[in-house]
């Protein structure tokens, strides 16, 4: 038993050591990453809508290759990149109504491509092209709502939702976290995190709007409903790649956020929340 104690004793620090690196790893992405968003977040123009274009390319990519179970073919690779011209189309003249019908249809074409017996081509290369153009789409909403009038107010609104509900649930989850919030879709995620992670993101929402004077019913309901929106895409990620037995969503060879896991698993929660804030300026906007 004491040899045992002894060999348990050496194998710690090892452990603790890769640990630190993957700690190191995260924080220098982050540095790099966060001053590059930001900076075009505040620059707008060509400089933010060519490095929405790219991040929304390879997270399209990585999404394509967790639905084709690590094999991207180069089809659905040229699928991506065709989708390109939709994102920009969208992003100058766009429709919110065609919003409600490509995400209709997208968790339709979803379904059809989610593992199940007797599963034909026709239905895969629609799912493919469906879930493609749904990504384009939200990539041209995010261009279109940094275009719009108080396009960086909105875009600030944005990053404190994600980013605050994020951050906050993952320290609200290591802290105190006990009751699995969805374990068959995320079996790390807690409610005591996602419920830290929400009132903390409207918290910092509502000072955020107290510091600007910006208290309306518009920026109100975007600031109470955004950070939902930025745990059920989280979830909804996190359910896909354990649908498909994926841990990761980079492409092996192109993973541009070292330990991070991918692009996708950066922004999934940010999808539904560019897509939730641009729907609610439109709305009240008629």
């Amino acid at each position: 038993m004491g040899h045992a104690r002894d060999h348990t004793h050496r194998a710690s620090p090892p452990l603790k050591l890769n640990l630190s690196r993957n700690f190191v790893t995260r924080a220098l992405t982050a540095l790099t990453l966060v001053p590059i968003t930001v900076g075009a977040m505040a620059i707008g123009g060509w400089v933010f809508t060519l490095l929405v274009l790219f991040f929304f390319t390879l997270a399209n990519l990585e999404l394509l290759t967790i639905l084709t179970r690590q094999h991207l073919s180069v089809g659905a690779a040229a699928g991506v990149i065709l989708a390109l011209p939709a994102a920009l189309s969208f992003a100058h003249t766009p429709d919110w109504p065609i919003i409600f019908g490509l995400v209709g249809i997208a968790i339709f074409a979803l379904d059809l491509y989610l593992p199940h017996e007797g599963e034909r081509s026709i239905q895969r290369a629609l799912g493919l092209a469906v879930m493609a153009l749904t990504m384009a789409m939200i990539a041209g909403c995010a261009i279109a709502l940094r275009n719009n009038e108080g396009g960086l107010a909105w875009w600030l609104l944005v990053v404190i939702a994600t980013w605050g509900t994020d951050t906050l649930a993952y320290a609200g989850g290591r802290a105190y976290g006990r009751t699995p919030l969805l374990p068959s879709w995320s079996p790390n995620k807690t409610r005591e995190g996602a419920l830290t992670g929400l009132v903390g993101a409207m918290i910092l929402g509502v000072i955020t709007l107290w510091v600007l004077n910006a208290m309306f019913p518009l920026t109100l309901t975007i600031v109470i409903g955004a950070p939902f929106a930025a745990v059920i895409g989280d979830l909804v990620e996190s359910k896909l790649k354990r649908l498909y037995n994926v841990k990761d969503s980079y492409i092996k060879g192109l993973n541009l956020v070292p330990g991070h896991g991918g692009l996708l698993d950066r922004i999934d929660s940010l999808l539904l929340v560019i897509l939730f804030v641009y729907l609610t300026v439109m709305i009240f906007s008629l």
